[in-house]
This record gives C-alpha cells, structure tokens and sequence, in this order.
C-alpha cells in the first residue's frame, strides 16, 4: 500500500556560516541535514514525564525538521519490510531506514539517532526547565548517550542523487511518506 502518515513541518533554519568560510562552504551543525521524530515518541516520552510528576513536552523541545503523525495515523502509515507491513508504536523512527515522499520524488535515508545535551530541559515558549533529559536517560540510554530522533539526508528518486543545498524541495504538512524498515540482523 501507498498510504502515509500526515506530517507536521517545523520551523527551519539556515545554517550558519563558520567565520573565514564561504557561503558554499556552510555544513550544517548536525550530523545530517534533518532531523525527524514521531508523535508516538513524544507520547511515549510524554507517559514517562508525567508518571515523574513533570510536565508534558512538545516537538518543539527537540528542535526536529519533520514531526511524523500521532500513534492514531500509524495504523494507516505502510511501513514496508519486504512484503510485511510493519508497525512499532513506541519510537517507530528508530527502525526505519528511509522514508519516501512519492508525491515529491523525494527518499530520505537515516543516516544515525540524534545524541541529546540538556538543552531540551529548556521550554522553548517559556524558557522553564524541566527533567526532560532525565526522563529520556531512563529509558533512552545507548553506549553512554541519550538518544531521540534520527537523522536524516535526502536524495531525489527521479535521479537518485545526493540533495544539494540549491535544491528545492517542498514538504508540507498532510503530505504523505512510507517508511522503509530496516532488515533484522
């Protein structure tokens, strides 16, 4: 099947430019160009605040490019392993190794987990902090690091060549992916 799971684009914000470079030698800060986390991941983190008598948290608290669709809409997303449609409730975006916009001719590849510091205790509306990364260190733990989100590049389907900083593609919210799961070692 074709369907997808609707999503919600953040904000997004060009990459600076290191002092003594040019504009055509900017890299971005991260590991890959964008970064995609799930409502299911933000719910599951949001059960374990709240049974710590903390707050809830939004996306915003991570930063992400791409907010995948709640626990709701991921019965309707194909997730495709071979032939078997897939579904992980809890962090899904872990297992996926790429996500594919067939509207837009557009493939992202996971390139790696995002690694977490203390800065999403800070709410960004209000500026509060809170134990969010504490919260994560429970039960997202991995060789050391606290790990949320994954890491993403693009590349067009039409060619499949690496995205460059002067393509232009659009994602808009509603728009619809399938995610590719990764194979079982």
């Amino acid at each position: 099947s074709s369907a997808g799971t609707p999503l919600h684009v953040s904000s997004s914000v060009a990459a600076p430019v290191p002092k003594g470079k040019s504009s055509e030698e900017k890299a971005f800060a991260n590991e890959a160009p964008m970064l995609l986390l799930s409502q299911d991941s933000i719910i599951a983190l949001n059960s374990v605040l709240l049974s710590q008598g903390q707050r809830r948290v939004n996306p915003c608290h991570f930063r992400p490019n791409l907010v995948v669709g709640g626990m709701e809409s991921l019965a309707t997303a194909s997730c495709v392993k071979g032939s078997d449609e897939v579904q992980t409730r809890t962090n899904p975006e872990d297992n996926w190794s790429s996500v594919t916009f067939e509207e837009k001719s557009l493939e992202l590849s996971a390139v790696g987990q995002c690694a977490r510091c203390s800065m999403v205790d800070i709410d960004p509306s209000s500026g509060m902090k809170g134990k969010t990364l504490r919260a994560l260190a429970d039960y997202r733990r991995k060789k050391g690091e606290i790990m949320f989100g994954v890491f993403y590049s693009g590349k067009s389907r039409n060619n499949q060549e690496e995205l460059c900083s002067d393509d232009e593609v659009w994602i808009e919210e509603g728009d619809h992916l399938t995610c590719t799961q990764k194979a079982v070692s």
